[in-house]
């Protein structure tokens, strides 16, 4: 994949995302709270997921084989069980 896709729910109104993956990527995944932040150095943006399960995706997208994150959305999809991996939220913020 040569972009990474990020889908928020379509309630939020924040836009989909294309993320370049050639370009440097540090990808920290915080264990007790289980949120994933992706610092995107030649962009300046910092990713923020939050969710249950993610370890597994950090090492997906550390691996670039991830095309596309999407953010539950309740109105589109059935609860999950609680096995699954679930990204509840998706948010972007422009480093300065």
């Amino acid at each position: 994949a040569m972009n990474l896709k990020l889908v928020p729910a379509l309630a939020t109104g924040e836009p989909v995302r294309q993320i370049p993956y050639l370009q440097p990527i540090t990808i920290e995944h915080h264990r007790e709270t289980d949120q994933l932040c992706l610092l995107c150095h030649s962009t300046g943006m910092m990713v923020f997921l939050e969710g249950r399960g993610l370890e597994e995706l950090a090492d997906l997208i550390a691996e670039k084989r991830v095309k596309a994150i999407f953010m539950f959305d309740a109105a589109l999809w059935p609860q999950p069980d609680n096995e699954a991996a679930v990204v509840s939220k998706i948010s972007v913020e422009q480093s300065s």
